[in-house]
């Protein structure tokens, strides 16, 4: 029942939205596509998980989630479910391919396995290009009636309006801090001071802290600021730094450099420190935004932004030389001043 609980029960600040699609379901309203969409890391596919349970438990009629001891709940706990099926990317970052919409579609249009409901979970609605979203919107357009797709979307604004128009859409509430903080410390020796700096990082998205935590990312975070500062004091070279942030994790690293890069400028425009999200840069940003114009600033961060695309898109592109260039462009502004405000 514990192993049930954490995989298929809403998350703290889910609950209220689960409860409310809940009690559709008892009422027969459940829709026969449903939209949740918000923040990346905010829980939504949880959610959706959690609600698969629910409508494939065979207790549901008397229980406000799935009821872990079923045929149903422990097939889903099996992961072997008949009338289950989970549509994703088949690696991080890449596109739900059209044959597997075209498989959905052939799922969609059989017969339950056991006699019930089918359900669909399709996470993220973004993955999937044109023509998995044509394939798609067809089996929207021909419901079965004991089907539900449930659908997640992390940017409501790549969803084709077609698709969204045949969905109900819902938006789960942000996770209020308290909840969020309570639910961390659950999990890891975790203080205010952290629990801001994460805020920063991930603002409504809990799983994404969840996740900075468990890969120690401020500590990564904090060894390439003072790998930068050393840049910037001229005890490293421009090639020494790039050649490390090049060989581990160099997108994630480009997004940080970026993001360190807007809080510098929002620095520069309003002279309020709080943008700095983390301590050890604290310093060094306010240092750097006082000694060039916003619209400096700002432009070194639209090529970061640049930078970041090139990097995400190609695997041909050489990243040394990508850092290289950006960095000696951080190097410059040591070494020169715009005034103009």
């Amino acid at each position: 029942m514990s192993e049930l609980h954490s995989r298929f029960s809403p998350l703290p600040w889910m609950q209220s939205v689960f409860a409310s699609l809940v009690a559709q379901a008892k009422e027969d309203r459940f829709p026969h596509a449903l939209m949740l969409e918000g923040t990346e890391g905010s829980g939504k596919l949880h959610l959706a998980k959690a609600l698969a349970a629910y409508l494939l438990c065979d207790n549901r009629a008397t229980q406000d989630s799935a009821c872990g001891h079923c045929k149903h709940c422990e097939l889903m706990l099996a992961e072997s479910h008949g009338d289950y099926r989970e549509i994703m990317p088949e690696e991080a970052g890449k596109q739900i391919k059209v044959s597997a919409i075209r498989e959905l579609s052939e799922f969609v249009s059989g017969s339950s396995l056991l006699g019930g409901v089918k359900v669909v979970v399709l996470a993220p609605v973004s993955a999937m290009n044109i023509s998995a979203s044509n394939a798609l919107l067809k089996t929207l357009e021909e419901p079965s009636g004991n089907t539900v797709l449930i659908l997640v979307s992390h940017a409501g604004g790549q969803v084709m309006p077609t698709i969204r128009s045949r969905c109900q859409t819902v938006k789960p509430p942000a996770a209020e801090s308290a909840m969020v903080l309570a639910w961390l410390g659950q999990q890891f020796d975790l203080d205010a001071a952290v629990f801001d700096r994460l805020k920063a990082l991930a603002p409504s998205a809990p799983l994404r802290m969840r996740d900075y935590l468990e890969s120690n990312m401020l500590s990564e975070i904090d060894a390439m600021l003072a790998l930068l500062s050393g840049l910037l004091k001229r005890e490293l070279t421009v090639t020494e730094v790039s050649e490390v942030w090049a060989g581990d994790q160099p997108v994630q690293r480009m997004l940080w450099l970026s993001q360190w890069l807007k809080e510098i400028t929002e620095v520069a425009i309003t002279e309020d420190e709080a943008f700095v999200i983390h301590p050890a840069a604290r310093k060094m940003f306010v240092y750097l935004s006082s000694r060039h114009s916003a619209l400096v600033l700002s432009n070194l961060y639209q090529e970061s932004v640049r930078a970041l695309g090139h990097l995400r898109a190609s695997n041909n592109l050489n990243p040394v030389l990508i850092f290289e260039q950006l960095l000696g462009k951080w190097l410059a502004l040591m070494s020169s001043t715009s005034s103009a405000k």
